[in-house]
């Protein structure tokens, strides 16, 4: 009999699934917000159609379908670790959207969307633009990698790859401020020395992902499987439990046939042909 406070596994498993709900739900909220700020009504009056690049429309998407398959458990990469884990990079990501979506909207009418990008009217030097050139990129790295470690995934070569194009886009829109705004602009990067990431948040944040890497790589050292349940889960592991069932099926099927001749056989012709009897189903399998 059960008892009144013994967990069943069906428990268990809702009571690990919960927290996991309750941050991916957390998380596309906030995409969907960091989004409705980027493309609000606004922001898409200003676009010019012809300054409009694909190559940066389709980064874009392919940034939002990999959210989309990793909040929908889509990832090749995910692993199991630790739930704390997951809500510091559910932090990471909240404080880096926040941080990159408060920039945009200090540019006001100077904002743009990245893919449609052009020299803006006005140089903007107002914080957060008075510590890091490109705060709004700034927030987006943190917000990926948070993202990352909030789903957990271990793409973290995506994240790579994201900042890395982050920064082409950065050094793309930084002539196109150098040709509109001159000497400004000279003088204005002369005052904020750091692209996207200022000195006093670099040995941090470096920190931040070398730690970030080492907990990941334990975990999934943790949870890898083993040979023998990679072997199990595998096709052939498959195949290979059906025939061993069936076979153990057989042969408590052909001793239950046995027991019953046995016992309404009152008198058997010999000991050898009962023994034949018995023991010729299981020798045939």
């Amino acid at each position: 009999m059960r008892q009144g406070n013994e967990r069943t596994p069906v428990s268990v498993r809702r009571e690990m699934r919960e927290p996991h709900l309750l941050i991916e739900v957390i998380l596309a909220f906030a995409i969907v917000v960091f989004y409705a700020i980027r493309l609000r009504r606004s922001v898409l009056a200003r676009l010019r159609p012809s300054q409009v690049r694909l190559p940066v429309i389709c980064g874009e998407g392919a940034v939002v379908i990999v959210v989309m398959l990793q909040l929908l458990h889509r990832d090749p990469f995910r692993y199991h670790g630790s739930v704390a884990l997951r809500y510091v990079g559910l932090v990471l990501a909240l404080l880096g959207a926040a941080f990159s979506s408060f920039a945009r909207l200090v540019l006001n009418e100077n904002y743009v969307p990245s893919a449609a990008a052009h020299a803006s009217k006005r140089l903007v030097v107002a914080w957060p633009y008075s510590m890091v050139r490109h705060p709004a990129y700034l927030g987006n790295a943190v917000a990926f990698l948070g993202f990352e470690l909030a789903v957990e995934s271990g793409g973290l070569l995506v994240v790579l790859v994201y900042t890395v194009a982050n920064v082409w886009q950065a050094n793309r829109e930084e002539a196109m401020m150098a040709a509109a705004h001159g000497r400004a602009w000279s003088d204005y990067r002369k005052r904020v020395r750091f692209k996207l990431v200022p000195w006093l948040f670099a040995i941090p944040l470096l920190l931040g992902v070398t730690v970030a890497c080492l907990i990941f790589w334990r975990w999934a050292a943790l949870s890898r499987p083993s040979l023998s349940d990679r072997l199990r889960s595998s096709s052939y592991g498959v195949v290979l439990g059906r025939t061993l069932a069936l076979r153990d099926l057989k042969s408590s099927a052909s001793s239950a046939i046995c027991q019953s001749t046995a016992s309404t056989t009152t008198r058997p012709s010999s000991p050898a042909n009962a023994s034949v009897l018995c023991t010729s189903p299981s020798a045939t399998l």
